[in-house]
């Protein structure tokens, strides 16, 4: 599949069709948030395949349970969209695209085109917050939390009978770990080294990693600026790094506990009460646990506003709910947005969360269940955008036409490639980049007077990987085109070192871009020795070699 972002050095420009080769018709407004894997939001025009996001799949239990899933595509494109804006958040995308959701009467978790919903319908609602980004208030009270939690504050006296003071924390959480280290180093500039806590010989447990510090004053120093004190940002601070280090999170139900007991830790025991009692937190006291009654919402209040980083808790606060528990966000309006660029990502799940909602994602096989009429890429007739095509092109500018179509192909229509060569045309003071897999489609064409043809040429063995000219064919073709020309060979298959740079050296092309396979395909790939060896052969005949980044995978 070709992107319209293919290359770094031209601009896209797409005509045909104004659709992604998918057809796709779910694609959201670029700055729309993404939930990634590690709680954080990204712009969805930013990811990249093979980042993974959160998504829904159904467990075992035939329950609808939030995971973390991977992205296996892309998509960009320009199209009209519609904004609809709830009571927690608004989401600007395609008329088509699919929400979770249902009216207010139903109640249900259906999916449902954009343009379906109305006032007081509902959408399954996540948030719109992301872990991080805390006031300093805040992350003092988190490390205050864990200190009374795991750490330990020490004096011993020495000789001279002066008092030194040592800090020591247990912490077998890795993540866990490495955030502490962080937010001490930044809030107070003391570094807490990694060590091993050492356990007695006739001691329960084999030996822990712990983070200690035995300089006096960087102990006291972070002993004092983080005492205690009670207010909203402290105490969700508290809570947070009490729960990373003395509390639990059930694997199963999602409940949270933290262990404490009233009589033997009493301050520490009042100071968690304090703390649920001024942010309104629900609570139960059990023998030497406080038991907080932990729903959907407050589950996920403790993993983003006041944030949780221990890895497994982490986890365990959103995986261990359902879609059915999330919330029902009224829909407050829906209307007409702009023609703009959108973006869409393919998952492994079919689904991810965006600003806050589920939303289904672009699927092969889901839109031809849903669209009977949906075409494969080499077949069927095809139009030209009216709006793109109405585009002044201006000059001094590099285009890539048709990046997401091939418009040399036979299905792209001889009144489409003509019109498009033709607007082309009157924009002569441009350097326009064309690429196909059937270069015989050049031949006889009127193109602008700085063009530069391009051809697909994974390897100069065949394949049955797309239906085009066989690679022979293509080599042939482009040997033969007296034009200013270039080669792809992406995604990079296995192939034979001295045949595909003769080609390369029999077709003259002013550049080769080599890259690999990103959307793991499992296709027959060379070994590292074999693509350096190619590079170095063509170098070697005066070529220049545009090596992409995803080549670095086969390199190593």
């Amino acid at each position: 599949m070709t992107k319209s972002n293919m290359y770094d050095w031209c601009v896209p420009w797409n005509p045909l069709a104004g659709e992604c080769p998918h057809k796709c018709v779910y694609c959201l407004d670029g700055e729309t948030l993404i939930l990634m894997s590690d709680f954080t939001q990204k712009k969805i025009k930013d990811i990249r395949i093979g980042e993974y996001v959160v998504g829904i799949h159904k467990a075992k239990s035939g329950y609808k349970k939030f995971n973390f899933v991977k992205v296996t595509e892309t998509f960009k494109r320009n199209a009209d969209t519609i904004k609809i804006t709830t009571s927690d958040s608004y989401l600007i995308c395609t008329r088509e695209h699919q929400l979770m959701g249902s009216t207010a009467i139903r109640n249900n978790t259906d999916w449902r085109q954009a343009r379906m919903f109305s006032p007081y319908d509902t959408i399954k609602f996540i948030t719109t917050k992301e872990r991080g980004l805390y006031s300093t208030e805040q992350r003092i009270g988190y490390v205050r939390g864990v200190i009374d939690g795991d750490g330990c504050v020490y004096a011993k006296m020495k000789r001279s009978e002066k008092t030194w003071y040592g800090f020591d924390m247990v912490c077998i959480d890795e993540p866990l770990s490495k955030h502490v280290q962080e937010e001490v180093k930044s809030l107070f500039d003391i570094i807490l080294r990694n060590g091993i806590k050492k356990v007695a010989k006739n001691g329960w447990g084999k030996d822990c990693p712990m983070l200690t510090c035995t300089k006096t004053d960087e102990v006291v120093k972070l002993n004092t600026e983080t005492h205690f004190r009670l207010n909203p940002d402290f105490a969700k601070g508290y809570l947070a790094g009490m729960i990373d280090t003395d509390g639990s999170v059930n694997y199963n139900k999602g409940s949270i506990r933290i262990a404490q007991s009233k009589i033997v830790n009493t301050v520490k025991y009042n100071r968690i009460l304090s703390c649920l009692k001024i942010l309104a937190i629900p609570y139960v006291e059990e023998t030497n646990v406080i038991r907080i009654l932990s729903s959907f919402e407050t589950r996920v209040k403790f993993l983003f506003d006041y944030g949780i980083y221990h890895s497994q808790k982490s986890i365990r606060l959103l995986f261990n709910s359902t879609v059915k528990g999330t919330s029902h966000s009224e829909v407050l309006r829906v209307e007409k947005h702009k023609n703009i660029e959108v973006y869409n990502i393919a998952t492994e799940s079919e689904n991810y969360i965006a600003n806050g909602f589920v939303v289904h994602n672009c699927s092969t096989n889901t839109l031809k269940k849903i669209y009977p009429a949906v075409r494969e890429k080499y077949s069927g007739e095809l139009r030209l955008d009216d709006k793109a095509m109405k585009k002044n092109l201006g000059q001094g500018k590099t285009w890539f036409v048709c990046g997401q179509n091939d418009l040399f192909a036979e299905y792209a229509g001889a009144f489409n490639r003509d019109n498009i060569l033709e607007h082309c045309r009157k924009y002569q003071h441009n350097t326009y980049i064309f690429q196909t897999k059937n270069p015989y489609g050049y031949f006889g064409k009127l193109f602008p007077d700085n063009s530069i043809l391009g051809c697909t040429i994974e390897s100069n063995r065949y394949y049955h990987v797309s239906i085009a000219p066989t690679p022979e064919d293509r080599f042939l073709e482009m040997k033969n085109l007296n034009k200013r020309k270039f080669i792809t060979i992406e995604p990079i298959l296995d192939f034979d070192v001295d045949i595909l740079a003769d080609w390369m050296d029999r077709i003259r092309p002013e550049f080769v871009n080599i890259g690999a396979d990103s959307k793991h395909h499992n296709l027959p790939e060379p070994t590292p020795e074999k693509v350096h060896a190619l590079i170095e052969k063509i170098k070697s005949y005066g070529i220049e070699v545009r090596e992409k980044s995803n080549l670095a995978r086969l390199l190593k």
